[in-house]
Formats: C-alpha cells, structure tokens, sequence
C-alpha cells in the first residue's frame, strides 16, 4: 500500500515539474500579452499567476509538448472569456477585493 502511495507522489511531483517546464519556455509571450492586457506590470504579473494557476489544473500529462502551445492557448482564451478575468477586471478597476495568491514563480 505504501508503494503505491509513494508511485503516485512521483507521478506527481513529475507532472508538476513537466508542467512547470513547460509553462515557463511560453512565460515570456504570456507575460507580453498579460502587459498588454493590463498595462502595468504588477498587475500582468497577477494576471499571469492566474493564468497559470488555471493552466495547472487543467494540465494533464497527455498534452505532451507538442500539443502544449495548442492547448495553452485554449486555456488563455477560456480564462480570458471567463468569469475570473471578469472578476480581476473589477479588482484592477478597485470594484472588488484582491484574492490572495502568490506570483513567486515568476521569480
């Protein structure tokens, strides 16, 4: 029991890592297109944790790179026609209150 607990942490901590991968050979792109969006970098930078945040959990290891683009931008567009990207809309026009999450990935 113990084994397969342990196969399904690696897995994991494996998929993290491929998606982490992943997502920062496009961070660059997606930031310009967060700056863009916003106007300020702080808040591209917010825009951008959301972005991955909703990215990670909608990943899942059969993507794989080659559909990864493809796919990341699907998850662009649904974010960005989505009711959160409404939401930090009216956070960044100071309508609504700041959720509290961390951009540390960016460092």
């Amino acid at each position: 029991m113990e084994d397969s607990r342990e196969n399904k942490l690696n897995i994991a901590s494996d998929t993290l890592d491929e998606f982490h991968l992943l997502f920062r050979s496009y961070l660059n792109r997606l930031y310009r297109i967060a700056l863009i969006l916003t106007g300020r970098q702080q808040s591209a930078r917010e825009l951008l944790a959301a972005i991955y945040l909703s990215a990670f959990e909608n990943y899942s290891p059969k993507i794989g790179t080659v559909d990864f683009e493809h796919w990341l931008n699907d998850v662009l567009q649904e974010y960005l026609q989505g009711p959160s990207y409404r939401h930090f809309c009216l956070i960044e026009s100071g309508i609504a209150k700041e959720p509290h999450y961390h951009a540390g990935f960016l460092n």
